[in-house]
């Protein structure tokens, strides 16, 4: 296959391959094919419906799953420490604010 490229990209791609960041100029080639189509993967996924399982916009889990993740990790007794009146006084135990009346 005959690529034409322009003098720049020529360029370009033979100062990867001087710098030793790549093999061969079919290598930075090969690359960049491969960058792109790990960038339409996602679109791809998003346009079908499917999920791909990785981590990018698309596919991203909701907040709140993430946060059930993190607070499954917390050990029991961690959580046994929090007052069970945090949320109505939340402002006395984060800025020692007078604690409000029982409700």
């Amino acid at each position: 296959m005959n690529v034409h490229l322009s003098e720049e990209s020529r360029r370009f791609i033979a100062a990867q391959v001087a710098a030793g960041r790549y093999l061969s100029e079919d290598a930075v080639l090969e690359d960049a094919l491969s960058r792109m189509r790990q960038q339409e993967q996602p679109a791809q996924a998003g346009e079908s419906g499917a999920e791909s399982g990785d981590t990018s916009a698309v596919a991203q889990k909701p907040l709140w799953e993430v946060i059930a993740e993190i607070a499954r990790r917390v050990p029991d007794e961690e959580w046994a420490k929090i007052p069970s009146d945090a949320s109505y006084q939340l402002d006395h135990y984060l800025y020692g604010a007078p604690k409000k009346p029982a409700p």
